[in-house]
């Protein structure tokens, strides 16, 4: 599991070189199938290029459709957020 890339790249070639890389092990895992056991790839990303959209499969995640279905989300007003002190 790839958590949010782009998040962390700020250069556009270096992230659209990433999600370059990232396809062509998902299509080498692909082709290996049949011989070998495939890779799953899980990217987490909030702001996925159009470039891939559609070409994989896309699960998208809201709090009406939470990436654990069997545990409802109390909702953003009930959630305590953690955030760094001067002190960490």
């Amino acid at each position: 599991m790839i958590d949010n890339p782009l998040l962390a790249i700020s250069d556009e070639r270096l992230a659209a070189a990433v999600y370059r890389r990232l396809v062509r092990q998902a299509d080498a895992s692909r082709e290996r199938a049949a011989t070998q056991a495939p890779v799953q790839l899980i990217i987490a990303d909030k702001k996925l290029p159009d470039t891939y959209r559609g070409h994989y499969a896309q699960l998208d995640f809201s709090y009406d459709h939470p990436t654990v279905s069997t545990i409802a989300h109390p909702g953003p007003d009930a959630v305590r957020i953690i955030t760094p002190t001067d002190e960490d």
